[in-house]
């Protein structure tokens, strides 16, 4: 099964460009539109949203105003301070991309963005910015189409949503949410006919959601509109409701699907907050832990891990991992090969599940953002998906099958050098430099960086750097030499080999 995420526009002819050339224009370290020779983000986007040029901001480019404009920041600008409503009703297509610096947008006071409804609607995408601060408002409102990537929104902190679309698309790559407390991360509401939402290789992190009534879930919250998981990370996240980390919820007329694949929903909870069990009446208390799926709503979801998340108070939680209510269903027929502490609630097949009392993902990696796999606490994700269903390559952009097969879970694990493994390792199972069988044997299995059966074997097995067979006497014979099947000419990328014994490429120990 291949996903693809289409763009969410067209490229048109005409596109402006508008260098923001400071944060701080009016001296009170506040983005906030003046008539000085200084461009805000504030002036760059009412400029764009005009047409034309305006206060101190122009247009750098050779191009004219069109239908895909773009908002860049000078070399001079790491932050931009927002503590003001910045409000515009966009025409056309804006990008705001701070290219490879990951500029940073702090917000205080009321600061938020909104992209207010048009007669038409546009497309609305952010690159490159790291979003952080505290605001009492929501961070981003949206009424157009909504494309995230490569970017950043950690510590914030906020009595509203971090970002609210109402009746649109959106699609969030190659990003992270860490440690923000609001109403909801990312709550996508449609109106009528529903719209997607895409979530890519994209990490959802210690986030609370606080809202005391309407429960949101923890991390993502959808109405009326189809959600697609693929290759992302959801741990720690918190609700004071249903669906610790994800809930989506359709009507009787309105029919959603949550399809989730490749990713990794790992020690989430939907708790009360406060009180203890002995005080609260149990059977209101919340549900789904790791994910909800409502009133007529579908749950897909295939080679993910779903475990160790719970419900309840804080003095007495509950393995719950997911939740699929009575008036919703669930295609058990492709749901296959996950990983879950408990299916009760989930309603798929447990023969074509996995389910564990000792699974246990050693550790959230702070600097990737990611969990890895690790053969002595996670064996049962490795080689365990489904090739023909599973991602064509991880959260970090390594391809699948790493091994024998593709793995369960956002993260495909890499053997490292010298293990060999389902797909092998740089100096092969049975071999180092010298091979197995000594200084000069015949046939010695494994792969050396000279070949597996030493540094003049004849027809060693196995792959290497420099091909299993090294460049002995074995050379181009099966498996082996520098055009054999496990070597650098056999397999450039170094995921696997295909034939000559149990050799593989070059990989990292992750």
């Amino acid at each position: 099964m291949a996903f693809v995420f289409l763009g969410l526009f067209a490229v048109s002819a005409h596109a402006a460009t508008i260098v923001v050339n400071t944060g701080d224009a009016d001296g009170s370290g506040v983005d906030a539109a003046d008539d000085s020779h200084h461009c805000t983000l504030s002036e760059a986007l009412h400029g764009l949203a005009d047409g034309g040029d305006a206060h101190g901001c122009a247009n750098s480019s050779s191009d004219t105003y069109g239908t895909n404009d773009t908002i860049h920041f000078d070399t001079s600008v790491s932050t931009v301070q927002v503590s003001e409503d910045i409000s515009i009703v966009p025409p056309h297509n804006i990008t705001i991309d701070g290219v490879s610096r990951d500029v940073g947008m702090f917000f205080s006071g009321s600061g938020r963005f909104v992209f207010d409804r048009s007669p038409t609607p546009v497309a609305i995408t952010l690159k490159n910015i790291t979003f952080s601060g505290t605001s009492s408002a929501s961070i981003l409102n949206s009424y157009h189409n909504l494309a995230i990537n490569h970017c950043q929104f950690s510590g914030l902190n906020t009595s509203s949503y971090i970002i609210y679309v109402y009746s649109a698309a959106v699609s969030i790559s190659d990003s992270y949410f860490t440690n923000n407390t609001s109403i909801g991360s990312v709550t996508v509401e449609e109106e009528s006919v529903g719209q997607t939402t895409n979530v890519l290789r994209t990490t959802f992190y210690n986030n609370t959601n606080n809202a005391l009534t309407g429960p949101t879930g923890g991390a993502i919250f959808v109405i009326n509109g189809a959600l697609n998981l693929i290759n992302s990370t959801f741990w720690g996240n918190s609700s004071f409701g249903i669906g610790g980390a994800v809930r989506i919820v359709g009507t009787s007329t309105i029919h959603n699907t949550l399809t989730i694949n490749n990713s990794t929903i790992y020690a989430n909870k939907a708790d009360i907050g406060t009180g203890s069990s002995s005080t609260i009446d149990i059977s209101a208390m919340p549900e789904g832990g790791g994910i909800e799926v409502g009133t007529g709503s579908q749950l897909i979801v295939s080679n993910s891990i779903i475990y160790g998340n719970t419900r309840g108070a804080p003095d007495n939680l509950y393995y719950d991992d997911c939740l699929v209510e009575s008036d919703a269903t669930a295609d058990a027929t492709r749901s296959t090969n996950n990983i879950l502490f408990t299916i009760s609630g989930c309603r798929i097949n447990e023969s074509s599940n996995h389910i564990s009392s000792s699974f246990g993902l050693t550790s959230y990696n702070s600097i990737d953002h990611v969990a890895y796999l690790n053969p002595a606490t996670t064996p049962l994700a490795i080689d365990a998906g489904n090739d023909s269903t599973c991602a064509t390559e991880d959260q970090v952009h390594t391809h699948r099958p790493s091994g024998a097969h593709c793995d369960i879970g956002a993260i495909e694990y890499v053997y490292p050098a010298g293990t060999g493994g389902s797909g092998g390792g740089a100096s092969g199972t049975g071999g180092g430099a010298s091979g197995t069988g000594g200084a000069t044997p015949t046939g010695g299995s494994g792969g050396g960086s000279a070949g597996s059966g030493g540094a003049t074997p004849t027809g060693g097995s196995g792959g290497g750097s420099a091909g299993s067979g090294g460049s002995g006497t074995g050379g181009a014979g099966t498996g082996g030499g520098p055009s054999g099947s496990g070597g650098d000419t056999g397999d450039p990328a170094g995921d696997h080999s295909t034939d000559g014994g149990g050799g593989g490429g070059c990989s990292l120990i992750r």
